[in-house]
């Protein structure tokens, strides 16, 4: 028995030993496998900057990438200076690298900087960090795809081309940004995008685009302010958005909101467009939108399609009804939202600008169909524009009207009403008297003159006034020509003062 338990015991002690010993050479293996699957920043960045072929990519793939080096070090400037002194610097005393640097399915233990650096191409992809900051650098060519990130920032980058496409990432950060190319950030899973105080000279075919191909994306945070869009490209958002800010940007090229919608909350103001901008099938928000027209005004809003851009410019263009339409809807979407918002003068300055350019249209309906309805469709549109701006001043169809009414009144003078007979007979006697070379009696007939005539101006006023207000006179008080244009007056009175009660309603009830 005492043989039997020393041989277990023997045993289960070799056990313990043998397993201890293969728990050790495997964690001994693993630490290897981690060293050797590990590389500093540094040693990245001594490739980059001692590589003896300039232009060649330097491509590190399948590494975990530290940075614990750099804490040897006052940072990365101290760093380079010590370590690449020998690299060329550009006038603002940037390390310039001759390289090209790409990071394949790398895990940044620690936030990735790239500070005061010039590259020709930095493309990461397939990629986890933490933070990637690049700040105060040029980069040709910027290329990030299909990386998990927290922070993405870039802050006072140049650049030709970024590229941001199939990231997941919380937060794209665009601060004092240069960009003389194009930029596209795409199909990322971020919750919240910033482009701001930043500039963009965008080259022909060329775009800022952010889009959105997966319907299962979240929609995103975007906020855009205190940018200049400038060149021959265009701004494309294409993507569903969750809260959409566009304040104060000077864009002077296209802005294309295609397929978008905003969820939440959409807010554009105090922005200079020096383009047009383009809400084709663009979904505002059902609640919460914020904008004013003074940005949009002087024939801002287009219209585009398949078949390319159509701002009813030409003959031919005004031929096809269907994107005349679509133009408009654009229009009629913003109306509805200024009336919504209780904004009645930029309801009225949208409505007005719409008028206008449905009277472009009928103008050329008519010199392609020359009809007496598309003539009068003209005709009336010119006259709403011209008497109360499209039913949005009532104000001026006061003023109109006094025109009309004082119009005719002068051409009663010289036809006078039945009011005036003994009036015009005293008028005349005391024109005959101003012939005479007598002071006390000239003084006598301009008094008699200037009496007289006030009471046949104030006569033919009156008879204007109630021609056109259409009150009625029983038998009309003249005779001969001006009868007739008492019934003509009357007969405008009518059609005018109908257009104006239109007006005055639709203003009170706005």
């Amino acid at each position: 028995m005492i043989l039997e338990d020393i041989f277990d015991y023997i045993q289960r002690m070799l056990k313990t030993f043998l397993l201890s010993f293969l728990m050790v050479i495997l964690a001994s293996a693993v630490t290897l496998a981690q060293e050797e699957n590990q590389i500093e920043w540094t040693d990245v960045l001594r490739e980059l900057g001692n590589s003896d072929l300039p232009g060649n990519s330097v491509w590190i793939q399948d590494k975990e990438i530290v940075f614990n080096e750099l804490n040897n070090y006052w940072g990365l400037d101290d760093f380079l200076a010590t370590e690449l002194g020998h690299l060329i610097k550009d006038a603002s005393g940037r390390f310039v690298f001759p390289n090209q640097l790409r990071l394949t399915n790398c895990v940044f233990i620690g936030d990735l900087e790239l500070s005061d650096l010039v590259f020709s191409s930095v493309t990461i992809e397939d990629s986890k960090g933490e933070k990637i900051r690049v700040a105060n650098s040029r980069i040709i060519q910027l290329r990030i795809e299909k990386s998990e990130i927290s922070d993405l920032e870039l802050i006072a980058l140049s650049s030709f081309d970024v590229q941001i496409l199939e990231n997941q990432v919380e937060l794209i950060s665009l601060q004092r940004v240069t960009i003389n190319g194009s930029i596209s950030l795409g199909d990322n899973r971020v919750e919240e995008v910033f482009v701001e105080d930043s500039d963009f000279t965008l080259g022909k075919g060329l775009w800022f685009n952010i889009f959105s191909r997966t319907e299962s994306i979240d929609p995103i945070d975007l906020t855009m302010d205190r940018n200049h869009f400038r060149g021959e490209g265009a701004i494309i958002l294409n993507a569903h958005f969750l809260n959409l800010y566009v304040r104060e940007d000077s864009i002077d090229v296209n802005l294309f909101f295609k397929a978008s919608k905003a969820v939440d909350r959409f807010v554009m103001i105090s922005n200079v467009f020096g383009s047009k901008v383009y809400f084709d099938y663009f979904l505002f928000s059902e609640t919460r939108n914020e904008l004013y027209w003074d940005q949009f005004s002087g024939g801002k809003i287009g219209y585009a399609d398949q078949k390319g851009v159509y701002n009813a410019d030409t003959l031919i263009e005004n031929q096809d009804n269907v994107r005349f339409r679509n133009l408009i809807s654009s229009y009629k979407a913003l109306h509805n939202i200024f009336i919504n918002r209780g904004d009645i003068q930029s309801a009225n300055d949208c409505y007005n600008e719409m008028k206008e350019l449905e009277g472009k249209w009928l103008k050329h309906q008519f010199e392609v169909n020359s009809t007496f309805a598309n003539y009068f469709r003209w005709m009336l549109n010119r006259l709403l524009k011209h008497y109360t701006n499209h039913g949005t001043d009532p104000a001026l169809a006061v003023v109109v009207s006094c025109i009309v009414i004082f119009i005719f009144a002068v051409l009663y003078i010289f036809f006078p009403s039945e009011w005036d007979q003994e009036h015009n007979e005293s008028f005349r006697t005391g024109m005959r008297l101003l012939g005479t070379f007598s002071t006390k009696t000239n003084a006598e007939a301009l008094q008699k003159v200037a009496g007289v005539g006030s009471i046949i101006l104030i006569n033919a006023i009156t008879l204007s006034l109630n021609s056109f207000v259409t009150l009625g006179f029983g038998s009309i008080p003249t005779k001969g020509f001006a009868r007739y244009l008492c019934i003509i007056e009357g007969f405008i009175g009518w059609f005018l003062l109908s257009i104006f009660t239109v007006a005055l309603i639709n203003q009170v009830l706005a």
